[in-house]
């Protein structure tokens, strides 16, 4: 809910461009989060090994 309410306000302020960095360890999930909160597949996601 917080994330919509920024997100809403940047489009209100003509903000076209949001850049975020999600680190960690690999295997994690890093891109499991990114592509859930997107609501689409935009990163790839590969079995740890």
């Amino acid at each position: 809910e917080k994330l919509v309410d920024l997100l809403g306000k940047l489009k209100s302020q003509n903000v076209s461009t949001l850049t975020i960095l999600v680190m960690g360890k690999g295997g994690v999930g890093k891109s499991s989060t990114v592509n859930s909160v997107v609501g689409e597949r935009v990163v790839t996601v590969s079995a740890f090994q």
